[in-house]
This record gives structure tokens, C-alpha cells and sequence, in this order.
């Protein structure tokens, strides 16, 4: 699951720069950006294995984990906002 959180937060940067330096909002590939802040977002809530390196015993883990879960939701209240107005 770390593997597949590091990729999909690449590729949403990816596409997040790639759609600010064309222009194209709601084109194909702000969509294919909407999709991955959607599998991201998910990812974030339910994946346990943050991708960082913290210490094992980190103090304010509980702390990572919230915020971790607060940006899953964002993530996906957002795209699901977007797909609900397309």
C-alpha cells in the first residue's frame, strides 16, 4: 500500500502541473486528475502504513494518522463535488 500511495501522489502532482500549465480545467486529463485525488483520498482514510518514514516510536502518531484521514476526505469531498457537477 506504500508503493501504490507514493505513486498516486506523484502522479496527482503530475497532473496537477500539467493542468495548471495548459489550462484545460474539466478537459480529459483534469479528470483523470479528479480520479486520482478520488483513489488517493481513499487510500489516505483506510491505509494504515503512512508513506514516511517516522520513528517507531513516534509520539504524535495519532496525530499523522488524523491528519492523514482529514486530507482522505478532502480529497475525496472534492472529487466527488467535481463528478456531481459534470
Amino acid at each position: 500500500m506504500k508503493i501504490i500511495e507514493i505513486i498516486l501522489k506523484l502522479t496527482f502532482l503530475v497532473l496537477a502541473i500539467y493542468v495548471i500549465a495548459t489550462g484545460q480545467v474539466f478537459g480529459q486529463w483534469f479528470m483523470w486528475l479528479v480520479y486520482t485525488a478520488f483513489i488517493l483520498g481513499i487510500v489516505l482514510i483506510f491505509n494504515k502504513h503512512e508513506s514516511y518514514g517516522y520513528p517507531t516510536n513516534y509520539p504524535k502518531m495519532n496525530r499523522v494518522f488524523l491528519i492523514r484521514r482529514i486530507e482522505g476526505v478532502i480529497l475525496v469531498a472534492g472529487a466527488l463535488v467535481v463528478f456531481l457537477h459534470s
